[in-house]
């Protein structure tokens, strides 16, 4: 039997429809097309987007310095008590968690370091409050180090770069909170698998000296048992301290030599090197070398208006961007050691001084000739990348001065707009 496809039209009506469908989604297509080639070819001209600029226009100036002639490099003349070490270099750095850069530094030369100084704890206000600061990828960093260094967190009394002298004072002139502290401290040591403690107690009151001496026997006697280091930051430039009663006490002096020009003060070198070493000579005397590590910096400073305005604290990174941005060209300065430009930020006038490779160049040879072999850096994050090639638990002394003229790529990373 015969029988006709099942959707078979004999009248012709469904395939016209079809036809004219189609030809219409054709037409349709054409249409769509040349509407979108002309919006490509005649575009009407659009006034520029609003962007406001970061900052105003800067403009490259020069420095007008005042300084004393060079210090003389040959250091050994100043030293005639001491000898060279003949030992190792010690390479020890201080660990910002807060600073991104400062961990990505970490990542790339955990190896280099015999010690790290990361900083964990603060103990600030009437309340002794204590604040641990979170560190989950510097941690992780440090468990999974090809040569893990010693691990001496530090303890500070400072919050939001604000030191607590008065409220430090009052802890370490109760026993009862000077033993508290330290049985928090000695829980966050046990936690983190440390070697010893970095105490770094600033803006103190005369009348605490003898108080802080107090603390840290205490914590020695509790140390002793576990093997633990004692070690604790001093300034070299403050006479309230006495240098030889705290070696008698810790197991390592850290001389913090820099901030000869600070924030909130004039102008000038951060740590020039005649400064550096007078200062290192005084703190070292009668005191066993062996027991003091010389920490340098390594960071700029910019000063806007003298001291009328903010004192902003750079790594050495941002200060290049900000001589590039201005156009202005940094200068070492032979009589200080230390580099430096100027620039003015519309009617501000900024001068920048820096702790550069170059700077650490001539403070490393100069601490090595008087017999200082232990250094260490402040701080990951802030540092020339051309430093790596000066310091670290590989490299021999002394240096040539042409290791920091390659530059390696840096840590931080700047976002325009």
């Amino acid at each position: 039997m015969h029988e006709a496809p099942v959707f078979y039209d004999p009248s012709g009506r469904r395939r016209r429809r079809f036809a004219l469908g189609l030809l219409a989604f054709v037409l349709l297509l054409l249409l769509s097309g040349g509407i979108f080639a002309v919006s490509i070819v005649d575009v009407v001209p659009q006034p520029q987007l609003p962007f406001d600029m970061e900052h105003p226009p800067m403009r490259g100036t020069t420095v007008a310095t005042t300084l004393r002639p060079a210090f003389h490099r040959a250091s050994r003349w100043l030293f005639p008590h001491l000898a060279r070490s003949g030992e190792r270099p010690l390479a020890v750095a201080f660990h910002a968690p807060w600073d991104d850069a400062s961990t990505a530094s970490l990542a790339r030369h955990i190896n280099e370091l015999d010690m790290l100084v990361p900083g964990w704890l603060s103990i600030t206000g009437r309340d002794h409050h204590l604040t641990s600061f979170a560190d989950p990828r510097g941690k992780a960093i440090i468990s999974h180090a090809a040569h893990r260094p010693k691990l001496l967190p530090m303890v500070q009394n400072a919050i939001g770069g604000q030191w607590d002298g008065p409220g430090m004072a009052a802890l370490l002139h109760d026993p009862l909170e000077r033993s508290g502290a330290l049985d928090r401290i000695e829980q966050m040591l046990v936690a983190n698998h440390a070697d010893g403690a970095f105490f770094d107690f600033e803006e103190l009151p005369l009348s605490a000296q003898r108080d802080y001496l107090a603390f840290l026997r205490e914590a020695r006697s509790r140390f002793a048992a576990r093997g633990w280091q004692i070690v604790l930051a001093v300034p070299v430039d403050n006479p309230d301290w006495n240098f030889k009663a705290y070696a008698a006490v810790a197991d390592r002096l850290f001389l913090m030599a820099y901030d000869e020009h600070y924030q909130g003060g004039p102008p000038g070198p951060i740590g020039s090197l005649g400064w550096v070493m007078r200062h290192v000579q005084a703190a070292a005397r009668g005191i066993d070398h062996r027991k003091l590590v010389v920490a340098i910096g390594n960071y700029a400073y910019d000063w806007a208006d003298g001291t009328r305005g903010p004192t902003d604290a750079l790594s050495i990174e941002d200060a290049w961007l900000r001589a590039r941005e201005s156009g202005a060209s940094p200068t070492f300065d032979p009589a200080s050691g230390n580099s430096h430009f100027a620039y003015d930020e519309g009617a501000v006038h900024h001068e920048v001084w820096m702790m550069d490779a170059a700077s650490a160049h001539d403070q490393i040879a100069a601490l090595n000739a008087a017999g200082f072999s232990q250094l260490a850096l402040w701080r990951l994050g802030s540092e020339d990348p051309s430093m790596w090639q000066l310091f670290g638990r590989h490299r021999s002394l002394p240096h040539s001065a042409r290791v920091i003229e390659q530059i390696p790529a840096g840590t931080d990373v700047d976002v325009e707009g």
